[in-house]
């Protein structure tokens, strides 16, 4: 199971680690090898679900192309409305993290 926000997810990596990706598009390493694809590139490893998607709060704002405070009010809007969404579209136990003791 995944959490996603546009071009960014968050899934298990292991029983201790939720992993942040953003979806990136790769350039070829030689011009003749065809045309760019999409990837995912490694943002971060985290704990829980709620530090994970804080992060994917700040990669996303930092990324968002909002100039003035008016247009970045507007992006935190929509990324509140889609993490509303997609929490209602997943289960907090599909990310619980097992605690060592």
């Amino acid at each position: 199971m995944e959490f996603r926000i546009e071009n960014f997810r968050v899934r298990r990596f292991d029983d201790m680690n939720l992993i942040l990706e953003e979806q990136r598009l790769s350039k070829p390493r030689k011009p003749q090898s065809g045309a760019p694809k999409m990837k995912w590139v490694f943002q971060g490893y985290y704990g829980n679900l709620d530090v994970a998607v804080n992060s994917l709060c700040s990669h996303y704002l930092n990324r968002s192309k909002a100039e003035g405070l008016v247009e970045l009010q507007k992006a935190i809007s929509d990324l509140r409305n889609a993490i509303s969404d997609e929490c209602s579209r997943v289960s907090n136990e599909d990310f619980k993290v097992n605690v060592i003791k």
